[in-house]
């Protein structure tokens, strides 16, 4: 109720008062310029008094700055509840919010001995929770976050209250009451009263193009959120887009309100419900919070759902800016009395099938529901997402790719899956490989193959030299442990460059000879620094003529040699006696070869294929043939070679290129795809 309490005893003496003080001012010819300023000294007095009710209306003058007239008042209470696992949190938000005039910005000016007032158009000067009532928790049985789910919902609820205030008129009612009291203290003898010929704020209304769904609300409540499109009829996913977030067709259900509760109630997942506090028999709100309010359902007494979803990255800005604006506009959302359009909803039917094929690989029945879709769009101007499906659908089933020419991004992904479904290898120049290997965060497909991507790319004829020399860089100081696609892949130093590289990370005291072997020649030799310096080896030259003399060297094959000393007690002989071996690794294979100098003891050749090779890195030991020794090193390398080399045996490039086809196409899916 719209009350002022005041001391109705005082009303006649002040008005008497105020009356003699104008007609002393006017008989002794004193300039009276300013009658706001008159307004401003005597109206103050009636805060003075606030115990009885009088019903022009009047709510009080601002205690702050006495310059505000409030004069009209609203109260409104929103019933808010939390969701989850069967529990339920309720609360009473009551809002009040008031109305009235600026008293500094008063007009006036006197013609005839009598000054005329222009009264400024009354504005909301307060929207806030009620003090006086409080918030009111019935039931408080969920954990919820007031960052995260308390901030949001309040700055809407605040917007919304005031949007209803504005509805019930709480402005115009607020001109009126200041005018009526104002004109009981001042004598219309000498001063007549007018209002400001401006229109007071008022709601607009966002009719949805092709469904019954409206909303009304203050443009000024949504400063951050203009329409991207909407204001036509074009046939598209969304009916509506915001710039933060879209709307659109969701569903329609026989469930009653009841029966929609009970299904959010037992969600894993926190839900906010909200019913409107004017026409609470005619919707509901239900509002992912868990997940900061990025999609929201609107849905009314018809069975008829739709949604809100969120397009904003990022949760601070989310919750900051986005979610406020969708959950007030949620709140604006009202059944509208248009006619249902029915060649919309038939299309919408047309377009979730196709998708639905689309999901399924069904691409050719796809095609038929396409063809549906723009025999009812007609000469409508096609949407993104349509043209979207059509281009993709011409890919799989034509094996032709066609760009939207709409969204770069998008285009670039149709020639992907028509690149790898058709194995167009020659396609796949250096900017190609650079932006699909870009995309390795968004597309797990992507980042998984990584490897499997530089090996088909490095060894493509339409790979630049430049290109092909950065691959090998990854693949040399990248590698953490061997790889037999990677290492069959590189030729000559390249080969050894990687292999090398693979050894010091399982041993870090390995070295080479620095500078040898890197002439034409097809040998790198490496080992402790002890062992390499061993004047029975003979330093590189030595190993090098060892391996040609036994018939180990092969200088059109990349051969890698490990060389080092093992002791062993030796029947009839006193100590232990050193035995100078050599490991060399190829791609295929290895080869051992124990006292290669050929002291006390025969020579020991043998070569084996690694998956003949026997490996337990548990006791660190391997054997190569009848060879069995302890070694770190050599062990996990030969168990890492097998297992790479079993996987590399069922390494299928095209299967690789399949999956990442797949995930693309899912990606396109889900962006087509309506909540």
């Amino acid at each position: 109720m719209k009350i002022i309490k005041f001391f109705t005893i005082l009303i006649t003496p002040l008005i008497i008062g105020i009356v003699i003080c104008i007609t002393i001012l006017k008989v002794c010819n004193i300039n009276i310029s300013s009658v706001s300023n008159l307004l401003l000294s005597k109206i103050p007095i009636i805060n003075l008094f606030v115990e009885t009710t009088y019903n022009t209306g009047l709510y009080g003058i601002s205690q702050l700055d006495k310059k505000e007239l409030v004069t009209s008042s609203y109260n409104v209470d929103f019933l808010v509840s939390f969701y989850q696992s069967g529990k339920k949190s309720i609360t009473i938000y009551p809002y009040i919010i008031e109305a009235g005039i600026d008293l500094e910005t008063i007009k006036s000016e006197t013609k005839d001995s009598v000054n005329h007032i222009t009264l400024p158009n009354a504005k909301i000067t307060k929207v806030s929770i009620d003090e006086s009532k409080g918030t009111n928790v019935i039931r408080d049985a969920v954990k919820i976050d007031y960052n995260n789910h308390i901030l949001p919902l309040k700055t809407a609820l605040e917007r919304r209250a005031k949007d209803l205030a504005l509805s019930d008129g709480i402005l115009e009612k607020a001109n009126e009451n200041a005018e009526k009291y104002l004109s009981r203290l001042f004598s219309d003898k000498y001063f007549q009263f007018h209002k400001e010929n401006i229109p007071f704020d008022t709601l607009d209304v966002i009719n949805s193009p092709n469904l019954q769904v409206s909303f009304s609300f203050l443009k000024k409540n949504m400063p951050n959120q203009g329409l991207r499109y909407g204001n036509d009829s074009i046939f598209r996913r969304d009916d509506l887009a915001f710039k933060d977030f879209s709307f659109g067709y969701s569903y329609k259900t026989d469930w009653d309100f009841n029966k929609e509760d009970n299904y959010y109630l037992n969600k894993d997942y926190i839900t906010l419900k909200l019913i409107d506090p004017i026409n609470p028999k005619e919707s509901r709100i239900f509002a992912d919070a868990t997940d900061n309010y990025k999609y929201i359902l609107f849905r009314d007494n018809r069975g008829y759902s739709y949604y809100l979803r969120s397009e904003t990255e990022g949760d601070e800005v989310q919750l900051q800016q986005t979610a406020p604006d969708m959950l007030y506009m949620a709140m604006s959302a009202s059944k509208s009395h248009a006619s249902e359009n029915y060649k919309y909803m038939n299309w919408i039917e047309e377009y979730d099938a196709c998708l639905s094929k689309i999901k399924n690989k069904r691409y050719r029945e796809a095609s038929v529901n396409m063809k549906s879709m723009a025999s009812i769009r007609g000469t409508m101007p096609i949407s993104f997402e349509e043209q979207l499906m059509q281009s993709f659908l011409k890919v799989k089933n034509e094996n032709t790719y066609l760009p939207t020419n709409r969204n770069d991004d998008f285009d670039f992904l149709l020639k992907s899956v028509n690149i790898f479904d058709n194995k167009i290898y020659k396609e796949m120049n250096d900017d190609f490989q650079n932006r699909l290997l870009s995309l390795g965060k968004e597309y797990e497909s992507i980042e998984k193959n990584n490897p499997n991507l530089y090996q088909l790319f490095y060894n493509l004829p339409s790979t630049s030299l430049n290109q092909r020399n950065e691959y090998k860089k990854i693949f040399i100081e990248n590698a953490e442990k061997y790889d037999h696609g990677i290492a069959n892949t590189l030729k000559g130093w390249d080969f050894h460059e990687y292999m090398y590289n693979v050894l010091c990370k399982y041993d870090d005291e390995y070295k080479d000879f620095e500078g040898r072997g890197n002439n034409g020649v097809n040998l790198r030799i490496m080992g402790h620094e002890e062992n390499l310096h061993n004047k029975e080896f003979g330093g590189y030259d030595g190993i090098y003529n060892l391996m040609k003399k036994n018939n180990l060297l092969k200088e059109n094959k990349e051969q890698l040699v490990l060389v080092f000393i093992t002791e062993k007690k030796i029947l009839g002989l006193i100590g232990l006696t050193k035995q100078h071996n050599l490991l060399i690794l190829e791609k295929d294979g290895c080869t051992i070869s124990t006292n290669i100098t050929g002291k006390f003891e025969e020579k020991y050749t043998y070569h084996a294929k690694y998956k003949d090779v026997m490996s337990d890195p548990d006791n660190i030991t391997f054997k190569i043939g009848n060879y069995e020794w302890k070694g770190r090193a050599i062990s996990y390398l030969i168990n890492d070679i097998k297992k790479s080399y079993e996987y590399d045996i069922d390494f299928n490039i095209n299967n690789i290129l399949d999956e990442i086809s797949d995930n693309i196409s899912e990606k396109i899916y889900i962006t087509c795809t309506r909540p």
